[in-house]
């Protein structure tokens, strides 16, 4: 039953650090910048997700290790991100940069 729930929560887990992390360093790089992103979040979640690891790793607990990998490495990406764009004003939207993207969800 453990493997059962197990395998669930990895599937689930990785779905969403698969969807969302991918899409806020895109965002990030668009912009130029990580306004709205809380830097505190992603440091705390990097090394939440480093420990996890840690801690798989010494039971040995296939799970916790594969489910936590890639989010420690999307956060490194993100922490990267807030380093690389830390004095840079957010990239303005041009009009027609707006236009096509009103276009875009219609």
């Amino acid at each position: 039953m453990a493997e059962v729930f197990g395998t669930i929560a990895v599937i689930l887990s990785l779905c969403c650090i698969l969807v969302g992390l991918p899409v806020q360093i895109y965002k990030n790089y668009e912009q130029q910048s990580c306004k709205g992103f809380s830097f505190w979040f992603g440091l705390f979640s990097f090394f939440s997700s480093v420990a996890w690891f840690g801690h798989g790793w010494s039971k040995p607990n296939l799970f916790l290790c594969i489910s936590n990998v890639p989010s420690a490495i999307f956060m490194l990406v993100i922490l990267a991100q807030f380093w690389m764009y830390r004095k840079q004003e957010p990239k303005e939207e041009t009009e027609e940069e707006a236009r096509q993207e009103v276009m875009e969800t219609v």
